[in-house]
C-alpha cells in the first residue's frame, strides 16, 4: 500500500510501508499519538477511508488519521434528545389538565440516539425560544418544562428560579452590550450630536432606575464644596455648549458657524445678526420683481389678526410697520428693485428686534407683525426669482433660528440663557395657529430646546443645600482641627479625588465611554451581544435545571 508521504516526491527504490502500531516507537509517533491499526483495504484512498464499522476517517500529514463527522452525529442526536424532555414534560402537564397520565412518548423514541452534553443543552433551550412574553414568562415556563419535581412545590420553585435566571441572564448581558456601546435615549443623543458637553449625570440621567439614580447624585453632589464647583463649572461649560450649538443652528443654514474665538452671549447673539445681515445684503440687491396678488391678501391677514385686542395707544406704532411697505412700493407701483427689497428688509428686521425684547406683550406682539411681513416680503422675492430663491430660504431659515436664540438670551444679564428660557423662547417664537407646531413636537429647534431642557436642569433643588453642605464640610475639618485630623484630610481627599472626574480632559475620555463613540468595532460587538440576550434568557432555566438535577 502507498505511504501518505509519497505525494511530497517519487522515492528511487521504493519500499513497503512500515506496519503502523501501538507503541511501536516509529518516527511518525513523536508527531502524534498512535491509534490501533485497522487492515484497509489497499484500493481505498490514504485521504478518506471507510472502514467497516462506516466510520469516516481522514489523515494527518504525518500518516496518523483521524475520525470525521461522528462528532456532528452526536450533537444532531442530542439536541434531538434533548428537545423530548420538554416536549413530553408539556404533555405530561396537559395529560394532567385533563386527569391522565402521559407517558414519555418522546424520550422512548430517542432513546437510542447518539448525544452529547452541549447538544442535549441546546435541545432542553429550543422550547424555551418559542414561548411569547419575555424573559420572565420565558424562564418560568422553561423551568417548569424542565423540571424533574412532579409535586405543585417543586415545581413552582423551578418556574421561580428560571424566571428569575432568566431576567438576570437578559438583564446582565443587555447591561455589557450598553457598556460596550451604550445606547443613549433621543433627547442626550441630539445635545450630543450638537456638540454639547454634557456631564456624566446627565448622560445617563434618561437610562432608568440606575441612570436616574447616578443624575440625582450628580445633582446632590453638585451642593458640596471642591467637588461640587468641579461638578457646577463643567455644567456651566454644558450650557455655553447650549447657546453655542443654538447659535450655530443660525449659522448652518448659510454654512457657516460661530468661531471659538466669539464668546457665547451677547457677543455670539451680534455675530450671527452681522453674518446673516451680510448674507441679505449679498443676495437682495439682486432681486427684482412685481407684488402679487398672494402678497397682498397675506399682508392685510396679518394686519387684521394684530389689530384684534390691540389697545388704541398701540396703533400708532403698528401704522409705523405698515408705512415701511407703502413706502417702500409707492415710487414704483407694484415693481420692486433689490435695494428697495434689502432696505424694506433690514428696516423690518430692526423693528422687530426692538420689540421682541421688549417686557410690553403688546410690543412684542407688533415685533411679531414686522417679523412676518418681512418674512412674506421674502417668499414674494423667492417666487418673482428662482435663481436664487434656495439661497434666499437658506438665509431666511438661519434668521428664524436667530430669533429663537435672540428671544432666549433677552431675559439674561450677559445673554446666556439656560435650557428653560431657551424652550421658551422657542415656544413664544411658534406662529402656528394654536401653536400646533410646537404641540406636535415639530416647531423649529424644538428638539434641541426641549431636549436641553429634559436632560440638563439639575433634579435636586438648591434651597439651603448649598448652606447646609458646607456647614457639615466646615464640621470636618473643625473635627480634624481638634484630633480628627485623619478623617478630614481623607474628606478632603475624596472630595478632591472626585473633583478630578470633572475637568475638560477627564470630561472628554468620560464622554467617549459613555456616549458609545469607540468606534464601528465597539458597535458590532454591542449589536452581537443585544442579539445574545434572547439565548442567556432561553438557556438559564436549563443551566438552573442541571445544576439543581
Amino acid at each position: 500500500m502507498a505511504g501518505p508521504w509519497e505525494k511530497y516526491g517519487a522515492q528511487s527504490d521504493p519500499a513497503p510501508a512500515p506496519p503502523r502500531t501501538v507503541g511501536g516507537g516509529q518516527p511518525w509517533e513523536r508527531y502524534a499519538t498512535p491509534i490501533e491499526t485497522v487492515e484497509l483495504p489497499a484500493s481505498t484512498s490514504p485521504q478518506a477511508q471507510s472502514l467497516p464499522a462506516g466510520e469516516t476517517w481522514e489523515f494527518n500529514a504525518d500518516g496518523t488519521r483521524k475520525q470525521i463527522g461522528q462528532q456532528s452525529v452526536d450533537t444532531l442526536g442530542g439536541v434531538v434528545r434533548g428537545t423530548a424532555k420538554p416536549l413530553d414534560r408539556a404533555a405530561d402537564y396537559l395529560a394532567g389538565a385533563f386527569g391522565q397520565d402521559a407517558p414519555p412518548a418522546f424520550q422512548e423514541m430517542t432513546a437510542g440516539l447518539p448525544s452529547n452534553g452541549l447538544g442535549e443543552f441546546v435541545g432542553n433551550t429550543i422550547p424555551t425560544f418559542a414561548i411569547p412574553g419575555g424573559a420572565l414568562v420565558q424562564g418560568a415556563a422553561g423551568g417548569a418544562l424542565l423540571s424533574d419535581r412532579h409535586d405543585v412545590a417543586g415545581v413552582a420553585t423551578d418556574m421561580a428560579l428560571g424566571a428569575a435566571g432568566s431576567y438576570v441572564g437578559d438583564r446582565l448581558v443587555r447591561g455589557i452590550s450598553g457598556a460596550v456601546s451604550p445606547r443613549l435615549s433621543p433627547q442626550v443623543q441630539t445635545l450630543i450630536d450638537a456638540g454639547v458637553p454634557l456631564t456624566p449625570g446627565q448622560i445617563v440621567g434618561q437610562g432608568g432606575i440606575v441612570g436616574r439614580s447616578a443624575k440625582t447624585i450628580e445633582d446632590s453632589v453638585a451642593n458640596l464644596p471642591v467637588v461640587g464647583n468641579a461638578i457646577r463649572g463643567a455644567r456651566a461649560r454644558a450650557n455655553e455648549g447650549l447657546n453655542r450649538a443654538a447659535t450655530n443652528r443660525a449659522l448652518g443654514p448659510i454654512g457657516e458657524e460661530l468661531p471659538r474665538t466669539v464668546d457665547v452671549g451677547h457677543d455670539a447673539v451680534a455675530y450671527a445678526g452681522d453674518r446673516l445681515r451680510a448674507a441679505y445684503n449679498d443676495v437682495l440687491p439682486r432681486l427684482s420683481g412685481t407684488i402679487d396678488r398672494g402678497f397682498s391678501g397675506r399682508i392685510q391677514s396679518i394686519e387684521q389678526r394684530a389689530v384684534q385686542g390691540l389697545p388704541p395707544e398701540y396703533q400708532g406704532r403698528l401704522d409705523a410697520i405698515n408705512n415701511e411697505l407703502t413706502q417702500a412700493f409707492s415710487q414704483q407701483g407694484n415693481q420692486f428693485s433689490g435695494r428697495t427689497l434689502r432696505d424694506t428688509s433690514e428696516r423690518l428686521g430692526d423693528l422687530a428686534a426692538g420689540y421682541r425684547i421688549s417686557d410690553d406683550p403688546y410690543l412684542r406682539r407688533l415685533g411679531d407683525v414686522a417679523d412676518q411681513y418681512r418674512a412674506q416680503l421674502h417668499a414674494l422675492a423667492r417666487r418673482e426669482n428662482p435663481a436664487y430663491a434656495t439661497r434666499l430660504r437658506d438665509i431666511d431659515r438661519g434668521y428664524a433660528s436667530l430669533v429663537r436664540v435672540e428671544r432666549a438670551a433677552a431675559g439674561t444679564d450677559e445673554g446666556v440663557f439656560t435650557p428653560g428660557q431657551y424652550k421658551t423662547a422657542t415656544r413664544q417664537s411658534d406662529r402656528s395657529v394654536r401653536k400646533r407646531q410646537s404641540a406636535r413636537g415639530q416647531a423649529l429647534d424644538q428638539d434641541l430646546s426641549a431636549a436641553a431642557a429634559q436632560v440638563m436642569p439639575s433634579t435636586v433643588g438648591g434651597g439651603g443645600s448649598t448652606a447646609v453642605n458646607s456647614l457639615a464640610f466646615l464640621g470636618a475639618l473643625g473635627t480634624g482641627a481638634v484630633g480628627g485630623a485623619p478623617a478630614a484630610l481623607g474628606t478632603l481627599g475624596a472630595l478632591g479625588a472626585g473633583s478630578l472626574a470633572y475637568v475638560p480632559l477627564s470630561q472628554r475620555a468620560i464622554r467617549w465611554g459613555l456616549t458609545g463613540r469607540q468606534g464601528p468595532t465597539a458597535n458590532y460587538v454591542s449589536d452581537l451581544l443585544q442579539l445574545g440576550a434572547p439565548v442567556a434568557t432561553a438557556s438559564a432555566p436549563t443551566t438552573i435545571s442541571n445544576i439543581r438535577n
